[in-house]
């Protein structure tokens, strides 16, 4: 699905996904060997001004890409939102009319339409984050094995730990959407009759205490593991950030 959204802004973002994760180490180099020529005791003036104008221009370059991959990611998100959406209007328009009478069928739909777009866009956005992941271990591991090669396992380790935190938090998340879709739909529901067609009978008859009511139960009950979940994920992504090559 996410190459047949669109495949040139597919390949686009996944060769930008290479060079952003080699750039940062770039202007590491210039400036190191601008360090290296400043310490010296025969500063060569050409030199400096080469590494310097090097090292500014590798910045430049750096920032333009990122400008650059964030354009093509906007643009690709949209094609995939617009072929997600053709998929879900044939399927709903060649379904039989049994369909549409059904509760269980009525929370497929609806976590379909409303989560099948973003959870596409998850998958885009961490199979791009473990290409840029592995590419940054990989230079990590060149740049460090030069320096001690005990230090090899210790940069595997930490380079590992927030895919599979990443990879957890998707799943808990998609795991929590799906297990709310009735409580969701419920709620949907009692709001849509307070601003829809019903609301003349539902202020005649006197019916919001008792449907707000409704409302919030579910509501509280929603929020609590909303709550708890985000607690979870957040804390790992922080843990995952600290750790994080």
């Amino acid at each position: 699905l996410i190459y047949l959204a669109s495949g040139r802004y597919f390949i686009w973002n996944f060769l930008l996904s290479i060079i952003i994760s080699v750039l940062p180490y770039v202007p590491m180099f210039f400036w190191r060997s601008l360090l290296n020529i400043l310490t010296t005791k025969n500063k060569d003036l050409h030199t400096v001004v080469f590494f310097v104008g090097c090292y500014r221009l590798s910045n430049f370059f750096s920032g333009l890409v990122n400008c650059t991959y964030k354009i093509v990611s906007y643009k690709y998100n949209d094609r995939v939102d617009f072929y997600i959406d053709n998929l879900l209007i044939d399927k709903i328009s060649r379904a039989d009319m049994s369909f549409f009478d059904s509760s269980g069928m009525a929370d497929k739909l609806r976590n379909t339409s409303n989560y099948m777009r973003g959870t596409t866009k998850s998958i885009v956005m961490f199979l791009f984050y473990i290409i840029q992941s592995f590419l940054k271990i990989i230079v990590s591991v060149v740049i460090m094995v030069g320096l001690d090669f005990r230090i090899l396992p210790f940069i595997v380790v930490l380079s590992i730990i927030p895919i599979v935190q990443q990879k957890k938090n998707k799943e808990e998340q998609y795991k929590f959407n799906k297990e709310q879709i009735t409580r969701q739909r419920k709620m949907d529901y009692v709001k849509g009759l307070f601003f829809g067609d019903a609301k003349c009978e539902l202020r005649l008859y006197d019916l919001k205490n008792f449907l707000f009511g409704k409302y919030e139960n579910e509501w509280d009950e929603y929020y609590t593991q909303n709550k708890k979940l985000q607690t979870q994920v957040q804390t790992r992504e922080c843990l995952s950030a600290c750790m994080e090559v």
